[in-house]
């Protein structure tokens, strides 16, 4: 309502302003400026409103297929996810317009005074708004009878339309009230400001309300209540990664529980791990080629061998599964009795590890043929257990005395039987690992690669090193041989700029704030 208010209050009163700022200039430089500020309101509310009609007319709402030519011409417009979010946009312009429209309208009910002629005709043009707001939704009738009729299988479609056009009656109602109580009052714009905020808070209540609690509390209370398998798995205090098959695998309920699984749905995902997921199909179906059901014992071939180390690479030490499995490498959970199948990979690797051998691999295409089939070239296969792949040869900075480093040199790493990385802490922002070995070794953690300036940087023994990207989209780190102290701290420049930033405008605003108001008569 105040967004169609602004509108058509600088229609309509465009031509009379201009003049009465234009005649006052000669008199007073400041009623320029003031000419001036008009006239940049006004490019801004156009620019406002072309922008919005412009990224509607962008998604088929427009005879002109906008989108299809952009999606077609336009370089890296079809490499967006979701193009549709750009629509956010109008959602900012619109409450942008409606501030605008409610400025403007406090400013005129303080200048109406006890001006009876400019009461009632400030009356009537709010009243024409609420008569256009008011016929449309008379017209989203039909729409509403369509839903009926097309959605009759969802009922909570038509609860929303009835509840949302419910909403804005009662909206509107207040509204047109409080203006009234704000023209009789002197006038004063008092109540309408009240009314605003009242109604702002409401409707953002329930729509956040909405958002944070889409399912009853029940449906809610009862997915993410614990059960047999959670607390069997929860009692395992090691770190480890779960792999649920089939229709588990996009389940999310397992955070909740602080278990971490590879699969999960987020709507973000990190591009690496992603093209790990589809180039290997753990997805989708990894179990039809390794972990299928069958009456014969498994036969484990070589090359079904190296599919599944790729789940000890990915520190996979349990398999669920709503069937019944017949493979040696993994042993059931006999003491689990819940309603999944619960299977331990014996040959899981920890989450951070040691290996003593590494291949170069700078094409991304053949670093995930080697991960998923564990195949390279001449047939040999991949063993995550005794190296890794790196996409550069590490380089590696030994340290003479406490401060001094010499040049770097190619780090040679050996195989080290003895070689153990424990880790001693694992928490959001901060992971630390004890390593020991008689030969330099490189540490794996697989977890996402992710370096500074954007997130994690690597420290051994407080000294920053170079973190490595390992297997695709792991981590890796050059560790010199002995006894060692491996930290990983995520630190992001772009959120403490961004933080910065923001706090500096807020501190500006709110002086400019303080200073208008201390200048105002």
């Amino acid at each position: 309502m105040l967004l169609l208010w602004g509108i058509y209050f600088w229609l309509r009163r465009k031509s009379s302003d201009f003049k009465a700022q234009s005649e006052a200039t000669t008199t007073s430089p400041m009623n320029g400026l003031l000419q001036l500020f008009a006239l940049y309101s006004t490019f801004v509310v156009g620019v406002l409103i072309g922008l919005s009609i412009f990224y509607l007319m962008l998604f088929n709402i427009s005879p002109i297929p906008i989108y299809w030519l952009l999606y077609k011409f336009l370089p890296f417009f079809n490499k967006f996810r979701a193009p549709v979010v750009i629509l956010i946009i109008v959602q900012m312009n619109v409450a942008i317009l409606a501030g605008l429209g409610l400025q403007k309208l406090i400013d005129t009910l303080k200048e109406t005074g006890k001006d009876e002629e400019r009461k009632n005709s400030l009356l009537k043009d709010f009243r024409i708004v609420v008569y256009v707001i008011m016929g449309l939704m008379i017209l989203a009738v039909p729409s509403l009878f369509y839903i009926f009729i097309q959605e009759s299988s969802k009922p909570v479609s038509v609860e929303m339309f009835v509840t949302g056009w419910f909403l804005v009656t009662i909206f509107i109602v207040i509204g047109f009230g409080c203006f009234r109580m704000s023209l009789q009052n002197h006038p004063k714009p008092t109540w309408l400001m009240v009314g605003v905020v009242f109604l702002t808070m409401v409707d953002l209540w329930y729509v956040d309300y909405k958002l944070n609690n889409p399912q009853p509390a029940e449906a809610r209370e009862a997915y993410l209540q614990s059960d047999i398998t959670t607390d069997y798995l929860q009692a395992d205090e090691t770190t480890f990664r779960i792999y649920p098959i089939g229709p588990l695998f996009n389940d999310n309920r397992w955070a909740v529980h602080g278990i971490q699984s590879i699969g999960g749905y987020h709507p973000a995902k990190p591009r690496a791990y992603q093209d790990l997921m589809d180039a290997s199909r753990l997805n989708s179906d990894f179990i039809v080629k390794y972990l299928q059901e069958t009456d014969e014992p498994f036969k484990l071939t070589k090359e079904r061998q190296m599919g599944l180390w790729l789940l000890d690479l990915l520190n996979v030490k349990y398999i669920l599964s709503p069937v019944e499995l017949n493979i040696s490498n993994f042993s059931p959970c006999y003491d689990y009795q819940g309603p999944l199948y619960l299977y331990e990979n014996k040959t899981c690797l920890p989450r951070a590890y040691l290996v003593g051998q590494y291949d170069v691999q700078t094409d991304p295409v053949a670093t995930l043929t080697r991960l998923c089939s564990g195949l390279d070239e001449n047939g040999e296969g991949f063993d995550p257990h005794r190296r890794v792949l790196l996409n550069e040869a590490p380089l590696f900075t030994p340290r003479r005395g406490q401060n001094y480093f010499a040049d770097p040199f190619y780090f040679t790493p050996k195989p080290d039987s003895s070689a153990s990385a424990q880790i001693q802490r694992y928490d959001f922002h901060h992971i630390a690992i004890e390593t020991k070995s008689q030969f330099p070794q490189m540490l794996v953690l697989s977890d996402n690669y992710y370096p500074e300036p954007a997130g994690w940087q690597a420290y051994i023994d407080n000294q920053p090193v170079k973190t490595y990207r390992a297997n695709y989209c792991f981590r890796a780190v050059a560790v010199p041989a002995g006894h060692h102290q491996v930290e990983f701290r995520f630190h992001s420049r772009a959120f403490t700029l961004g933080l910065w930033t923001s706090l500096v405008a807020l501190v500006v605003g709110i002086t400019l704030l303080f200073v208008e108001r201390r200048r105002s008569p």
